[in-house]
């Protein structure tokens, strides 16, 4: 009976992905207008700003119709620094530049980072490297500030760069140097496609790091996400900001729910489309006024809005929320879409947790025990919604249950050892796109990161030597060594989770060695 859930589960999940993906079926036609402009874009010499890798440039942006503008001779000055995504570059940057052109508040120098198209969000290493690039080009311009009138820094992250935008934040000590981080299509809730351990690790770790440094009281985070007409970041829960920073300091939006953008927008419009783009060149506006009447002309320093006000002023930039019908498709209300794109990358972590404790695929308790264990494992704003966040959970485990058991006629050894390659593919494919380009830039080796951690490659060698060893048991036994690995692989199978499907891969490889080892002796 089990099996037969696993397979109409898993049937729903495809049809719902079909309709995901077919064009307008859930959204109806790209309803974004264009943003135009007339972009100039100059380098910043590498040997000023040092950033992390040769192959990342910082580029200042101006409209060809103000490139003769002087900082020095305005009022007050914000910066605003973009950080692409994956495989984006600094070109993204010119529409949000164009639309704070004429705003009534603080002139916007704005500055744009480029790492090469390298697609970090799949590779911890490469969007710790570009973590890195953002905080030298922020100590650069906190330096070049102190000679003009600076009233506050927003970093804008599209997609990945906003991860790569908080990770920056979370690793200045001392005096933080960001007001603000404008994150579009960006998962700050969880990286969906976060599938090694190294992933997991630098997700937690920037996390801790934000706290240690105050940034959780001190930094605004306004995060929009462009709703059913992005496949990649759709929902709210995806893109929350709230758990970054203290009440009334995060602002989570989706763009057709907002009145003052009200479409859906697909992922890399999220760059360009004038909707959106006016909403956020308002929330400069609103949040980096003129200076205050008691502020002196003739003095170096200006009065700051506090964070509290610089995210009123972005609210009110979004504007309130509305009704939206965006999402729902022959009946079925969006959010089921987007749990289905939410759970999806759950997958290999709930394969594993089968192969490794082969009776969940017919018994309920360990697939209640596998809910209660991915529930609290899952991001908070997710434990918010406990029939919702259970539900899910257990759609998961009956699912994978199906998958496993085609998977098992091979031996749960080559089946386990096949969900690493395949979990670890996405971050591989990003490192080679990274390798190649670099070398096809001429700077050679030595700017070439690690493809993984030391985690990740323990991880693999305890797989290897576990499927090469001579034995040929291929069904696992209820011992407390498999109990364990099951149990974080239901850990893993939580929302940003992915990574430690390793871990769990590594300890019941690891126990069936010392097993081996145990009965050649006797």
């Amino acid at each position: 009976m089990t099996h037969v859930v696993g397979v109409v589960t898993l049937l729903v999940s495809i049809v719902s992905w079909v309709v995901v993906l077919v064009p307008n079926a859930r959204a109806g036609p790209n309803a974004c207008a264009m943003s135009y402009m007339y972009p100039t874009f100059t380098e910043i010499p590498s040997e000023d700003v040092r950033l992390a890798s040769e192959t990342h440039r910082l580029y200042r942006y101006l409209d060809a119709r103000d490139a003769e503008t002087r900082a020095d001779d305005r009022t007050c000055v914000v910066h605003s620094l973009y950080v692409p995504g994956s495989g984006g570059s600094h070109a993204q940057a010119r529409s949000v530049g164009s639309g704070t052109r004429l705003g009534a508040g603080c002139s916007v120098e704005h500055y744009a980072l480029d790492f090469g198209r390298e697609h970090g969000v799949y590779n911890g290493r490469l969007l710790s490297r570009q973590g890195a690039s953002v905080r030298a080009a922020l100590a650069w311009l906190r330096a070049r500030g102190s000679s003009t009138r600076t009233r506050g820094t927003a970093l804008v992250g599209h997609s990945a760069g906003g991860l790569a935008a908080m990770d920056a934040i979370g690793a200045i000590e001392g005096a933080l140097d960001v007001d603000a981080v404008v994150a579009l299509a960006s998962p700050l809730g969880w990286n969906p496609v976060s599938l090694t351990v190294e992933a997991y690790a630098r997700e937690r770790s920037a996390r801790t790091r934000w706290r240690a440094v105050g940034a959780e009281s001190r930094v605004v985070v306004a995060s929009v996400v462009g709703g059913a007409r992005d496949r990649q970041v759709s929902s709210m829960a995806m893109g929350n900001a709230n758990a970054w920073v203290n009440e009334g300091l995060g602002i989570s939006a989706s763009a057709p729910e907002i009145a003052n953008v009200g479409v859906a927008i697909d992922h890399q419009c999220a760059t360009w489309c004038k909707q959106l783009v006016s909403a956020v060149a308002q929330g400069f506006e609103r949040a980096f006024p003129d200076p205050r009447p008691e502020d002196d002309g003739d003095s170096e320093v200006t009065s700051k809005m506090t964070p509290r006000e610089i995210a009123i002023g972005f609210r009110d930039a979004f504007g309130e929320i509305i009704e939206s019908s965006d999402g729902s498709a022959f009946g079925v209300p969006s959010r089921f879409y987007e749990t289905v794109q939410e759970r999806t990358p759950s997958v290999f972590a709930g394969v594993v947790a089968h192969l490794v404790v082969g009776a969940m695929t017919t018994q309920v308790v360990p697939i209640i025990v596998f809910a209660v264990v991915a529930h609290f494992a899952s991001p908070p704003v997710l434990r918010e919604r406990p029939a919702e966040s259970f539900a899910a959970s257990i759609a998961v485990c009956v699912a994978c249950g199906s998958i496993a058991r085609f998977a098992r006629s091979f031996g749960e050894r080559r089946a386990l050892f096949a969900c690493q390659l395949i979990a670890y593919t996405p971050s591989l494919i990003a490192w080679a796109h990274h390798a190649w380009t670099t070398f096809a830039r001429g700077v050679g080796f030595r700017d070439v990161v690690a493809p993984f951690g030391p985690a990740d490659a323990a991880c693999v060698a305890v797989a290897v030597a576990f499927i090469t060893r001579s034995s040929t048991k291929t069904r696992p036994t209820a011992t407390a060594i498999n109990i364990i690995a099951g149990c974080t692989a239901a850990y893993a199978s939580a929302p940003g989770n992915g990574g430690l499907a390793h871990v769990a891969c590594a300890v019941f490889a690891f126990g069936g060695i010392i097993d081996a080892r145990r009965a050649k002796l006797d």
